[in-house]
């Protein structure tokens, strides 16, 4: 009968590993939207044949125009995240562990943050001009859809009060308050 200890080497070598893996990975991708360039070539403009104005070069101008698209401003928690996933794993407390249901309700929570606080932050902020790809607004498109579907059936006031409750509703089910 043989039982592996939660402390074996192993174990705490991949924990090692993985906190050096994902503050690397989310400098790296801080870095890319920090330098995002709508001029620059990557996947919706090419430019004029320049090389990518993106300090993570073509991979991080692709990675930085697509966050951006999709998640807006909010794209710069994903990188916080990744280094407070990194952080509870090296203590042990998985942030989500997926193989259990409490991990897809922790998932499904940092979605609705994302949605909600997208839904807000599209109301509420303009980017200023360079700042985002054209056309893409503070929450990115899950921001707009949010708004679209909450002022739409609920006015401005009441689908701003329902995208910060689904915001908090979010966090609670992500920490497990």
């Amino acid at each position: 009968m043989s039982t592996r200890s939660s402390n074996s080497p192993f174990r705490r070598l991949g924990r090692d590993v993985w906190l050096i893996l994902g503050v690397a990975l989310s400098v790296w991708v801080m870095l890319a939207l920090a330098s995002y360039d709508q001029n620059g070539p990557a996947w919706f403009f090419t430019g004029i044949n320049n090389p990518p104005l993106n300090m993570m070069g073509p991979l991080g101008a692709l990675i930085s125009e697509f966050m951006l698209i999709g998640f807006g401003y909010m794209a710069f928690a994903l990188p916080v995240l990744i280094v407070w996933h990194a952080l509870s794993v090296l203590r042990e407390k998985a942030l989500m562990d997926l193989s259990q249901t409490r991990g897809w309700i922790q998932f499904f929570g940092w979605w609705l943050a994302l949605a909600g606080f997208g839904g807000l932050f599209t109301m509420a902020f303009f980017p200023e001009a360079g700042d985002l790809p054209p056309e893409v607004t503070a929450g990115g498109a899950l921001g707009q859809a949010m708004v679209d579907t909450a002022v739409l059936s609920m006015g401005f006031i009441g689908g701003g009060v329902a995208l910060f409750a689904l915001g908090l509703a979010g966090l609670t089910l992500a920490f497990s308050i």
